[in-house]
């Protein structure tokens, strides 16, 4: 499995864990000038613009490590931009990180959700 195959896969595999979690997908990939959303979803009164990264390996550390601050800042940026653009009124939201790490068969072995993922942080 290529990087682009893997990373459509834990997408895929992302959007099944959050249908099954309440959560209703709004919009995949969602890009703009600035760059790219993996998936908008809302629960509740909440919109959660999630980022999921997706590995076969943990050379270079796991999953989650690669949403640092800089890309944290991309996806905030990213992220006001769609809710000036569809957001009607004020909007709760959040961020989520989804981490899957899968064996070289193709299969998950760990998922981590990380909810609230980089909420209330400065940059």
């Amino acid at each position: 499995m290529d990087s682009k195959e893997l990373g459509k896969f834990g997408e895929d595999y992302a959007v099944e864990c959050l249908q099954r979690k309440g959560y209703r997908v709004c919009c995949r990939n969602y890009k703009c000038l600035i760059g790219e959303i993996d998936i908008i979803a809302k629960k509740d009164e909440t919109l959660y613009f999630i980022e999921v990264k997706c590995r076969n390996h943990t050379a270079f550390g796991f999953p989650y490590e690669a949403v640092n601050k800089r890309k944290q800042h991309k996806i905030r940026k990213i992220a006001l931009n769609y809710l000036r653009g569809h957001a009607n009124g004020e909007q709760n939201y959040s961020f989520i990180v989804i981490s899957i790490l899968v064996n070289h068969q193709g299969h998950v072995v760990e998922m981590e959700m990380i909810e609230d993922g980089f909420d209330g942080e400065s940059y």
